[in-house]
């Protein structure tokens, strides 16, 4: 199975779609907050919502469980920048999460840190740490996780 992975698009509905339709073969398009639009893409993303995102009926995190594989989705505004990371690791390993997939920070980060993945693909719109903007592909195949890769998205 494969799971797309976006956050912070903020309004680059092209860009969505871009992301869409290279992957339109994908089983999962999940969106990690500040997508900063309205219902029109709620059928095509698992989202939550951002620090900018207008959208007060999505939730600030949600678990799912995918191909038997548990994921914790989260802006991850809410965490605080010195202990961000550690602290997104210590609430999936707690809540017994294969994957943590988190946005807000506009840098990309992928880690497996005792069997919890740690998965930022960046921005759709600018990345701080000056990479291509991009997302993340995973693949996954009955309760396995067999790949986790960035992509760049080539517009």
């Amino acid at each position: 199975m494969k799971i797309v992975v976006v956050s912070d698009s903020h309004r680059r509905f092209s860009y969505l779609e871009k992301v869409m339709f290279t992957n339109s073969k994908a089983d999962l398009f999940i969106h990690c907050g500040d997508m900063e639009v309205g219902a029109k893409y709620d059928y095509s993303f698992v989202s939550v919502r951002g620090n900018n995102d207008y959208r007060h009926d999505l939730p600030e995190e949600r678990i799912i469980t995918f191909d038997g594989i548990k994921l914790l989705i989260t802006h991850s505004h809410q965490y605080h920048y010195s202990n961000r990371i550690n602290s997104l690791f210590e609430k999936g390993k707690k809540l017994n999460c294969d994957i943590v997939c988190f946005g807000h920070t506009h840098t990309p980060y992928i880690e497996n840190r005792e069997g919890v993945w740690l998965v930022n693909p960046g921005s759709l719109l600018y990345n701080r740490d000056g990479s291509k903007i991009g997302y993340v592909v995973i693949e996954t195949n009955n309760g396995k996780i067999k790949d986790i890769e960035r992509k760049p998205l080539v517009i």
